[in-house]
């Protein structure tokens, strides 16, 4: 042995140990959740082929072991089903021709992983279809286990006869004694109470989701009351945060205002299963001492019941009594292994076993084994779930030596899975430890134990198979759109009836499929056979058209019709292709559609003339912005109560109480007509009044709004702040994630996510918990649609370790309706599929908040090289730890401690991510990171640093990925000072001059909010000062462009102070929401102190 080995074997040494470090009751329990489905089938393939039980145990033991330890999560080992189910049936298998349909499925599983068909082959498969396999295969395992429970073994082989057992009746199977209902029935309240105990579990919506492994200071906190300090020192927090709390009354310039915008109906959709009374399903309207009282009561009464292992418990019951019932089985029991023998079937047992056992089994294992399994482990473990084709392998792998031997063919299962989560695994110490029991078993007793578990208590094994089922069909819940219930019913409802997996399948698919031809379909309408075809549709992650017209209410129809779009974008009506599709139809869509149409066939085919374009745009449409009225907000006052005091120069205060006034200009209402009939409009209907960016920016963005909440929360605008965030977490109920702004051209793209970075900045200064309360769940759902493929990617680190980060991916492949003339020039003489490449490209730039830049090209001086969705961007998995760190706390709040200390491990796990692949040790700064064009077998991508010097950069440093005033953190501030990005009027966003708006020379208001903020925060001492010379920079820049202009504007020129900002796809704007709410913060932080500004 060379003197390296050693070393090279103890990461394998600590990682067995790691895991079985964490083997605990709860686990063990977990272990056990399974054998409602692992022990009859193993028993009936015993018994039907005389398969060797003994090598089965050691097989199956060392699979377990395996999976544990290969993927750290309680992976199970399920019999395939499909194979058993013949096996065991009057016209069954012989033990070759069961070998011969493992080896055939196995194999056929392991060339998908191999060759990566099967990642191709999961992206294809609507997460709706999936979802219903899963919801028929746990209503199978729920019905199998009430007939466990409720039928003797007789009863079950011949249905047709049975009747419910008689309760008083002697007359059973020798291992159904009539008593044993009354067990099973005790079983499954045991469980009910253990399971669902009222308290964490059953408010968390009762499927446990197990984020992957965040810190710990939230609890003391709640404690303490210090909510200046639980957003001065976290991560993305901050001095504004700290100081806009630190105000008397909770607030900078008025009283604390009460939680009872939410009550007034701002949040639609109460009653949705995103809301939080749904998860918690109990509060409805009982006071709120009523409310905290039984739920500090359920809490401690739940918080000891699930501590019960109660799997374990039910399994030894079943044993005792076994014992006690049938001493002869223990009797029966032999010390020593059975010794397995080879197999080789003849060809008639293969033909027979493939074309019997293994083609039925194929799209069973393909589905439940691999694709379910993949996405409830993803779901359950956020960041450790197993890859689609890392299953396969394993499955192939663990079958390749042990069906030759006769070991009964396994696989993984979505059931057994959620089983052993529900019961209490977490981790891969539950399969390893079950795996070392079967291989002890084994090892002691071979084939001896048949009689035993032959033996063993059906209603026992029913009532765990029961909450199996239930646990499994419980992840249709996250089916919410119409389309999406209608696939995955239609699935569920073809399996069920024709008890077919691969059936039900195939219904969904077709489903699928005849819905995508429909949505491209031509709409008809005219002579001339012009065709509609939907331009605002987005594959989303059920297989359905989000936000596509015709089909979501809300979403717009009359701009879907891509036609119609192109000839009046052609025409150049227009300076700006957003004014047309902000434009709201007078009149229904299929009226407007069908006089379209008819201009079209009167045409003959010749292009339409721009003066007919122009009549039937105003015979049919409105001005943009005529669906909105200006609303002075409800709590905007000329002169603030508190405003600023510290800001005593009169010139100056002028400014600012200018500034301030101008929410007033930019608050706007929909009218009432946006949510009475929505399909005439682009915007999409929101429950209260909004912030609007201004100029060409008609509607409420993503990004923007956190500034702007900021900045009203230092005007004492209390409930205007809570109205904006409210509308957000409509539109994350309505969509599923928060669109780029508030139209239906948005929903196809979001915008970098930082709405729970709003709901800590409010919650700081009013103490509004029934806010936190509202949003926590909604949050949670962000998270999950951030962490999920395609937005998720696997990338490996020079240690070896495979790491999980995030990137902007747009669902989007066509001209943006509001920049089609832009884009269309761009992807001038490229061939279709590159085209759509762009298309691409453009729109997950946009989805960024950076669009455009050279951070995003591949040649700097050609937006045609955007690469956007090749990179991870620092500053969006930045924003997301502090998402997780949000999420952690927000969980501490409310009392789910579970949850809180998965997100923090969730955070953390990002922030180990992002310290080995992003930071550059000699550059002292965070670095985006390409993706290399191909991957390996499993799907894991390597990275290289991204060239070039941005903002961008430093954005880790106010998330916290530093510890607050460390020498890391130190360096990061030295970093930035030399980096050559700060200039006389604030922080440029990169070094390279190109003509885009996101690069050199403009300053932008987010970007100069996060570097101070980080600055301050973590800085240290020397970082607190560079924060300082930055905000008065800036703030000097801005005030000089308003004294030479009188307006605010988006961006501004950090080389020449006074100067607005340039670059881009259209002119400069004016109004400007972001601009405002960062001056006000950084006026109230900072003050007005021009001396301090000073970079060359």
């Amino acid at each position: 042995m060379s003197a390296s080995s050693p070393s090279a074997a103890e990461p394998l040494r600590r990682r067995w140990r790691k895991l079985w470090g964490k083997l605990s009751l709860a686990e063990i329990s977990g272990a056990f959740g399974d054998l409602g489905t692992f022990l009859p089938l193993l028993v009936g393939l015993v018994q039907a082929t005389g398969m060797d039980l003994g090598t089965t145990l050691l097989a199956t033991g060392m699979y377990n072991i395996a999976l544990g330890a290969a993927f750290g999560i309680p992976l199970p080992v399920q019999p395939m089903k499909a194979i058993a189910a013949v096996a065991i049936s009057g016209e069954g298998l012989d033990l070759a021709e069961v070998a011969a349909a493992g080896v055939f499925v196995s194999g056929v599983v392991f060339l998908l992983g191999v060759t990566r068909l099967i990642n191709i082959f999961n992206r294809l498969v609507p997460t709706a279809v999936v979802r219903g396999v899963q919801l028929s295969v746990g209503l199978q395992l729920t019905e199998k286990g009430l007939r466990a429970v409720w039928f003797t073994a007789s009863q079950e082989r011949d249905l047709q006869a049975a009747a419910p057992r008689a309760l008083l009746s002697a007359e059973e199977d020798e291992q159904d004694s009539a008593h044993l209902v009354y067990l099973g029935l005790a079983a499954a309240a045991f469980l009910l109470l253990t399971l669902y105990p009222g308290g964490e579990a059953d408010r968390m919506g009762g499927s446990p989701k197990v984020v992957s492994p965040p810190a710990q200071e939230a609890a003391s906190l709640q404690a303490s009351g210090d909510l200046g300090r639980l957003e001065g020192g976290r991560g993305g927090g901050g001095a504004l945060e700290g100081r806009l709390a630190a105000g008397g009354g909770g607030g900078v310039g008025g009283a604390r205002r009460p939680p009872q915008v939410l009550a007034r109906g701002l949040v639609p959709n109460r009653d949705s299963s995103a809301s939080l009374n749904t998860w918690l399903g109990r509060e409805g309207s009982r006071p709120a001492s009523v409310q905290g009282e039984e739920a500090l009561g359920a809490e401690k009464v739940g918080g000891l019941l699930r501590h019960v292992p109660a799997a374990l418990l039910v399994v030894i019951t079943g044993l005792v009594v076994t014992a006690a019932q049938y001493p002869a089985v223990l009797r029966a029991l032999r010390l020593g292994p059975s010794l397995p023998g080879l197999i080789f079937p003849t060809g008639r047992q293969w033909a027979n076993g493939i074309l019997r056992a293994g083609l039925p089994q194929l799209p069973l294992t393909t589905l439940n084994s691999v694709i379910s399994v993949s996405q409830l482990s993803e779901e359950l473990f956020t960041g450790r779930g197993a890859s689609p084709a890392a299953l396969s392998l394993a499955i192939g792998a663990m079958n390749a030596a042990g069906a030759w031997m006769g070991a009964m063919p396994c696989c993984c299962g979505a059931g057994g899975l959620a089983a052993q989560v529900r019961f209490g695994a977490r981790s891969g110490a539950a399969p390893m430890f079950l795996g070392a029991v079967k291989m002890a078993l084994g090892l002691l007793f071979g084939n001896s134990l048949f009689r035993l578990l032959r033996a063993f208590p059906r209603p026992l094994l029913g009532s765990m198979l029961v909450f199996s089922g239930v646990e499994l069909a419980s992840n249709c819940r996250g089916v919410t759109s119409e389309r999406g219930m209608a696939f995955m019913l239609l699935t569920a409802a073809t399996s069920l009836g024709l008890r077919s997996v691969s059936h039900g399948f195939l219904a969904g698919m077709a489903a699928a499929a005849l819905s995508a031809l429909a949505d491209a379909a031509p709409l008809g309408g005219g002579g001339g056979g012009a065709g509609w075809e939907p331009l605002l549709g987005e594959r989303g992650d059920e297989g359905t058209v989000r936000g596509g017209a015709f089909f979501q209410r809300g979403a717009g129809g009359w701009h879907a019709a891509r036609p119609l779009l192109e000839a009046v974008q052609s025409a150049m009506l227009f300076s700006d292709s957003k004014t047309f599709v902000d434009m709201p139809l007078m009149v229904e869509p299929a009226v407007a559609l069908s006089a379209f149409a008819e201009l079209v066939s009167k045409s003959k085919g010749t292009p339409l003339l721009r003066a007919t374009v122009q009549e039937y745009v105003e015979t049919y449409f409105s001005p943009p912005g005529s669906d909105l009225e200006v609303l002075v907000p409800p709590d905007f006052a000329e002169q603030p109560v508190g405003f600023l005091p510290a800001l005593t120069e009169a010139d100056t205060r002028a400014w600012a109480l200018a500034v301030h006034r101008l929410w007033s200009q930019l608050c706007w209402k929909e009218m009432a007509d946006v949510a009475a009939h929505p399909e005439r409009h682009t915007l999409l209907p929101l429950p209260a009044w909004g912030i609007i960016p201004g100029a060409r920016f008609r509607e409420v963005y993503y990004w923007d709004s956190l500034w702007v909440v900021r900045g009203l929360l230092v005007s004492g605008m209390h409930a205007t702040a809570q109205a904006e965030v409210c509308n957000l977490l409509a539109l994350l109920s309505a969509h599923g994630h928060v669109p780029n702004g508030a139209r239906s051209y948005y929903v196809n793209r979001r915008h970098p996510p930082l709405l729970s970075r709003m709901v800590a900045t409010l919650h700081a200064a009013t103490g509004d918990l029934a806010l936190v309360r509202e949003a926590f769940p909604l949050l949670v759902t962000e998270h999950a649609y951030w962490t999920s493929a395609p937005k998720l990617v696997q990338v490996r680190g020079g240690s070896g370790r495979v790491h999980r980060l995030s990137r902007y991916y747009a669902a989007w492949s066509r001209p943006r309706p509001e920049s089609f003339c832009e884009d269309t020039a761009l992807a001038a003489g490229l061939g279709p599929a590159a085209a759509a490449a762009l298309f691409r490209e453009l729109a997950s730039g946009a989805e960024s908040g950076w669009d455009y830049s050279s951070r995003w090209c591949s040649d700097w001086s050609s937006i045609a090289t955007l690469r956007v969705t090749s990179v991870l961007p620092t500053d969006l998995n930045a924003f997301l730890f502090a998402l997780e760190r949000d999420l952690a706390t927000f969980a501490e709040l409310l009392g789910y401690k579970d949850a809180a200390g998965r997100f923090k491990s969730a955070g953390e796990a990002r922030r180990a991510a992002m310290q080995e692949l992003m930071f550059d040790e000699e550059r002292g700064c965070w670095h985006d990171l390409v993706i290399s064009a191909e991957e390996d077998s499993t799907g894991v991508c390597a990275t290289a640093h991204a060239p070039g010097v941005f903002a961008s950069d430093y954005v880790p440093l106010w998330a916290g990925l530093v510890r607050a005033g460390s020498a890391h953190a130190s360096a990061v501030a030295t970093s930035l000072q030399r980096s050559g990005l700060l200039r006389a009027g604030g922080a440029m966003a990169s070094l390279t001059e190109t003509g885009q708006q996101w690069d050199a020379p403009n300053a932008w208001p987010p970007l100069q909010a996060l570097l101070i903020e980080g600055l301050a925060a973590y800085g240290g001492a020397g970082g607190a000062a560079l924060a300082r010379r930055l905000a008065q920079a800036w703030l000097a820049n801005v005030r000089a462009a308003w004294q030479r202009t009188g307006k605010m504007a988006e961006k501004h020129d950090a080389t020449c102070p006074g100067k607005a900002g340039g670059g881009g796809e259209y002119p400069v704007q004016i109004g400007f929401g972001w601009t405002n709410g960062v001056a006000l913060c950084l006026l109230h932080q900072y003050g007005w102190n021009p001396g301090e500004a000073g970079f060359d």
